[in-house]
């Protein structure tokens, strides 16, 4: 099991490759985690601009990150 959140994931996105995984948060700090689904290790943590959390995103077919 990943844990990462101190808050409650509100948002997931699989990349196209389903190699990495990326999930948003709810709460006072929001940020979005993206993660190798292989071995749940951190990859990447986005923390700027998001104000009370991350309600929809995605990855496009280059695998970058689309907040919605």
């Amino acid at each position: 099991m990943y844990v990462a959140f101190a808050h409650v994931a509100s948002s997931l996105a699989l990349h196209p490759e389903k190699l990495l995984v990326a999930t948003g948060q709810i709460g006072k700090e929001p940020y979005i985690c993206v993660w190798d689904s292989l071995t749940a290790q951190n990859v990447s943590i986005l923390k700027d601009g998001h104000k009370q959390g991350v309600a929809a995103m995605g990855f496009d077919k280059e695998g970058h990150v689309s907040i919605l």
